[in-house]
């Protein structure tokens, strides 16, 4: 038997059945043949193998496999142990995939060698009565596009939505796999990972699920996913990329003194970097004795390295806008951080 170019990796722990068997139909509907479908059990407490049964003979292989230690690092990294394919399509048990999402985003991948990972827009079809704040999100990460764009984003919030990616396995062969430690977004800190180690990312200009926000989705409802574990991660490796000295001789000034903004500051106090100054709306004062100005009173950007840490939605265009008004540019002198 020839080895399946592609392993469409999902984990699930007793999901909505009426949800997974329509997320199975979307696989099994896809256009593209030399595929198999890597199942990981991750300690569901129903049995699932009679829903999973009858799609046996839709996949040239399907793997069902069991892993008992929870959390969804650890079913993701003993999954990938069972994929044998060149590429691994990332797929979410309450998601549908739609028509021509595996085709398109191999053909890329295949033709673009440069590029590690390829994603693709989320229809957002949420069970929440107010999220209002994942509808901004999903549309703000889709017109993410170009590889320079999801890299200068970051720092913001992650860039990818999981489920819609594919990538290259030499990626999980050349950095490891995904992140175990308590409390950390595993695929956030992957995409980091990767994005500080030069991997290009990009996106095909469609949608390739529907991404379902339910309130059991585990970004909702795990301590890897709260404000303070994106926060940490966010800065662990914002500080590892500023020791790499992007700004020169320049000192190191944030934008934002609000509550979070302090938060953040905390943090990169803690891990080493030195912050000269400020920047904020409001008057003169001081933050455990760093001087807090009026952003109009910014120094040159000859004389500053500006890292924004305000969180506020929509916020960041606006600071990106007056920044580079004033000759500013994008990593060179300026980032963009959540």
């Amino acid at each position: 038997m020839n080895t399946p170019l592609v392993s469409i990796l999902l984990p699930f722990r007793d999901p909505d059945p009426d949800h997974f068997a329509e997320c199975l139909n979307s696989i099994r509907y896809q256009n593209y043949s030399n595929a198999e479908l890597v199942l990981v059990d991750n300690g569901s407490t129903e049995g699932f193998s009679k829903l999973i049964e009858p799609y046996s003979s839709h996949f040239k292989v399907l793997k069902l496999v069991y892993e008992s230690i929870p959390g969804i690092s650890n079913a993701l990294n003993t999954g990938l142990t069972y994929c044998s394919g060149k590429y691994v399509v990332r797929m979410d048990a309450d998601d549908v995939m739609l028509p021509g999402r595996i085709s398109e985003q191999v053909f890329h991948l295949q033709n673009s060698p440069d590029l590690g990972a390829v994603s693709g827009f989320a229809y957002n079809h949420s069970h929440i009565s107010s999220a209002e704040g994942i509808d901004y999100y999903v549309d703000e990460i889709n017109s993410l596009l170009l590889p320079e764009d999801i890299y200068s984003y970051r720092f913001i919030e992650s860039p990818l939505i999981h489920p819609t990616i594919t990538y290259d396995m030499n990626l999980i062969e050349r950095f490891g796999n995904y992140s175990t430690l308590p409390d950390e977004p595993e695929d956030y800190e992957l995409w980091l990972r990767w994005l500080t180690s030069g991997v290009k990312i990009s996106k095909t200009n469609r949608p390739v699920i529907i991404w379902r926000d339910t309130p059991g989705r585990l970004t909702r409802t795990d301590s890897h996913y709260t404000r303070s574990s994106f926060n940490k991660v966010r800065m662990r490796y914002l500080q590892s990329f500023l020791m790499s000295k992007p700004m020169g001789d320049r000192p190191i000034w944030v934008w934002g003194a609000g509550k979070l903004a302090r938060q953040k500051i905390k943090l990169l106090l803690e891990s080493g970097v030195t912050i000269a100054g400020i920047l904020e709306l409001g008057e003169h004062s001081k933050y455990l004795d760093i001087p807090i100005v009026n952003y109009n009173q910014i120094p040159d950007k000859s004389q500053c390295y500006v890292i924004s840490l305000v969180s506020n939605r929509g916020v960041h265009q606006q600071i990106r806008s007056f920044l580079e008004e004033k000759g500013f540019k994008v990593e060179r002198d300026f980032l963009l951080c959540g």
